[in-house]
């Protein structure tokens, strides 16, 4: 085992790589002494380990860990997994260079240990970097509650969480769409303002006007989004080449990840290429069921492995426009009560939010339809104005009955939701 000492800051998690999202705009404005989260410095291990993407540490070795942890809570600050390192990080806000020998040497003999007795330093080839932080775990959770009791009945508190940062040694203040002058009384009540950072978010303003969100295939090469991958062309999923037939460092990354052993495994299928970027990659694994990714970054001259997971078969969807997110989705299904019929001018719909919105009607917030007629298809598109809201519950969402009126009778013609591409076949709402 290889240990390391150094001063830092520090995430009780698991350093990940961020997979691709649509989400609130993020905008943060604070008052002098408040600094932003996303610009704290998150800590830089000394050593770099050899500790693989996917695979953890023995269990057996965390727990001697987190044993020597509990017999120093006052001055421990947190324990993570730094992938890009492949190490693991143990702090403490006192002399590392301390606790790196006591570590090395744990537990004493004599110990209770009912599996191996040997000493943590002789157990295991995983290299544990151990850093100063200036607060301890226990501090910073001390001071939530102590924040949250101090801000609770006030106009924003609902706005409010709170998360420790142990990468970053810090207490996470996060706002979401908060009141007018709530950054100016919440600083008056944190203890210590160098132990907190603060991150707004604000969900962007809405597009006013008719929708124009549905592609015309024929002359377009439309942005789309499937699980996990970024916004591309619709071209790169038709027909996207696979890793065999593209030289790139990325690509050598990747394959070093499915062939390494002991790792937790990635998704199977038929790997190919999404999209190449000075500082991004991102593959796809198909197979007739399923759609993993996994998501690279260039690290300096290295390419590491950010984030994987997997899904349904990928569905692709229209990237929607700027103002417009994931929140804004709505499913569309054809109204069994009322069946299209071909000499009617109305077809009924049901139209359901996607987001979590706490079981609301939608009313007015429910946007379009935008409707296109061609000779054999009607295309149909709405999006939701989603809650301003942090505290909701995905319950549920009720489905909103909407009568369409055509230009002409529907005859023969196919009802489409026309967010898909290819455009996708509505179907009656299931039971």
């Amino acid at each position: 085992m290889l240990l390391g000492a150094g001063c830092a800051g520090g995430e009780d998690v698991e350093n990940p790589g961020s997979a691709s999202s649509e989400g609130p705009v993020q905008e943060v404005v604070g008052p002098a002494g408040l600094e932003r989260c996303e610009d704290v410095a998150a800590v830089t291990p000394s050593l770099e380990g050899n500790l693989g993407a996917r695979q953890n540490p023995d269990p057996a070795v965390m727990d001697l860990i987190g044993a020597y942890r509990d017999e120093h809570a006052g001055t421990f600050g947190g324990t993570w997994i730094d992938r890009a390192y492949r190490v693991v990080v143990v702090a403490f806000t006192d002399d590392p260079e301390a606790h790196r020998e006591a570590i090395l040497t744990y537990p004493p003999p004599g110990g209770d240990s009912e599996a191996d007795l040997r000493p943590l330093g002789e157990q295991s080839e995983v290299t544990i970097d151990v850093v100063q932080v200036r607060y301890s775990k226990a501090e910073l959770e001390g001071m939530h509650q102590q924040i949250m009791g101090a801000v609770s009945g006030r106009d924003f508190a609902d706005s409010l969480m709170t998360l420790v940062l142990i990468t970053k040694n810090r207490l996470n203040l996060s706002l979401f769409n908060p009141p007018e002058g709530t950054l100016d009384e919440l600083v008056e009540l944190v203890p210590d303002v160098g132990a907190v950072c603060i991150s707004v978010s604000y969900l962007p303003e809405q597009p006013t006007g008719p929708l124009e969100l549905i592609p015309d295939l024929d002359v377009e090469d439309p942005l789309v989004i499937c699980h996990g991958i970024p916004p591309v062309p619709y071209s790169r999923l038709v027909d996207p080449p696979p890793i065999d037939q593209v030289d790139h460092p990325a690509v050598e990354a990747l394959r070093a990840e499915l062939e390494a052993p002991g790792a937790e495994p990635m998704p199977t299928g038929r790997w190919v290429v999404i999209s190449i970027g000075d500082d991004l990659a991102t593959f796809a694994a198909l197979s007739p069921d399923s759609f993993g990714h996994a998501e690279f970054r260039r690290h300096g001259d290295r390419w590491r492995l950010g984030g994987v997971g997997i899904g349904p078969s990928c569905e692709p969807t229209v990237a929607l426009p700027d103002g417009l997110n994931r929140l804004n989705r709505v499913a569309i299904s054809l109204d069994p009560g009322s069946p299209p019929d071909p000499d009617s001018r109305t077809i009924h719909v049901l139209a359901t939010e996607q987001a979590c919105a706490s079981g609301r009607e939608m009313g007015d917030d429910l946007q379009g339809p935008q409707v296109v007629e061609t000779d054999s298809a009607v295309l149909i598109a709405f999006v939701a104005i989603p809650l301003a809201e942090r505290l909701v519950n995905c319950q549920g969402n009720p489905s909103t009955p909407v009568t369409i009126e055509l230009s002409r009778p529907l005859g023969d013609r196919t009802i489409y939701d026309g967010l898909y591409v290819p455009p996708k076949p509505l179907e009656p709402e299931s039971e």
